[in-house]
């Protein structure tokens, strides 16, 4: 039971964290200027995996 437990809260740090360097992304890229604002948070997901 403590191991689900443990894998449960991998998974849902790990998503966390993959969201706010996203969102993180996103708003420097916005600051930034940059054309394609949302291509930074893309490419920032998929380089995380």
């Amino acid at each position: 039971m403590n191991k689900i437990r443990l894998i449960n809260n991998s998974i849902l740090i790990r998503t966390v964290k993959t969201a706010l360097t996203a969102l993180l992304s996103v708003i420097v890229s916005q600051e930034l200027s940059l054309d394609f604002v949302a291509a930074a948070g893309i490419i920032t997901i998929i380089k995380i995996f």
